[in-house]
């Protein structure tokens, strides 16, 4: 029998388990008051991304 830990789609019942969150981010660096906009709109957006990550932490625990 295989091990249940190696399927990459485990059953439903295991969807309160915690597991692993993996991201990438491509950030560009620009200079002058392009480079400032960018910063900018970068910085909101990761700000964004960690205030939905912190406020639905608890959503893989809740049952």
């Amino acid at each position: 029998m295989a091990d249940p830990s190696s399927d990459p789609n485990p059953p439903a019942s295991d969807a309160g388990l915690r597991h692993e969150l993996t991201m990438q981010f491509d950030i560009a660096v620009v200079d002058g008051e392009a480079g400032r906009r960018l910063a900018a709109l970068q910085a909101e957006v990761i700000l964004d991304v960690l205030t939905w990550l912190h406020e639905h932490r608890s959503d893989a625990t809740s049952d």
